[in-house]
């Protein structure tokens, strides 16, 4: 944070996660969540937000954001959507193309809005494949995998290079913001 000129005074606590598990179900995170709820209500109701950096740089990516206004739970849609406007006006303000991505539950951050936690967050994208248009739009390869190491062993920070390495800068950014 500091290289990048984002360590600025903070006004909340802001903790830092990393959980393990995900590809096999959410495992870290899910646990976290259940335990708390379990055993530290209290401190699951201090949690405000959770936001995903789970996917923030592929080689072939898209400047993607959770659409937290179409969350599941209708009462996490206006904070989780404040979450997505905020990462929006910031692509905005830099001149980057961004897109809507679907806000299915599908990465640690599941568990949090299951639990009523708002979430949100950036996605630079998996294994589906990048069309024209988004070939157009963001640069890269259309007919290939956003990330085509996405879950192999090749699924590294070695994986993003390049333009990669720019985006993974951006939404570090973003998510700062």
């Amino acid at each position: 944070f500091h290289k990048l000129g984002l360590d600025k005074k903070l006004k909340n606590k802001v903790r830092w996660a990393w959980w393990s598990g995900e590809e096999l179900g959410l495992l870290g995170s899910h646990h976290y969540v259940e335990d708390l709820y379990a055993n530290d209500p209290e401190a699951l109701k201090k949690i405000k937000i959770s936001l995903d950096w789970d996917m923030i740089g592929s080689p072939n990516y898209i400047r993607g954001i959770y659409n937290g206004h179409e969350a599941q739970n209708p009462d996490l849609r206006g904070p989780s959507g404040r979450i997505q406007d905020l990462l929006a006006e910031w692509f905005h303000s830099h001149d980057l193309a961004t897109t809507w991505v679907e806000f299915d539950g599908r990465s640690d951050y599941g568990p949090f809005l299951n639990r009523g936690i708002p979430c949100g967050g950036v996605f630079t994208g998996a294994e589906v494949i990048k069309t024209e248009e988004q070939r157009d739009v963001f640069g890269g390869m259309a007919n290939v995998a956003f990330d085509p190491c996405y879950h192999q062993h090749c699924d590294s920070l070695g994986n993003v290079w390049g333009p990669g390495l720019d985006v993974l800068e951006q939404n570090a950014r973003a998510l700062a913001y």
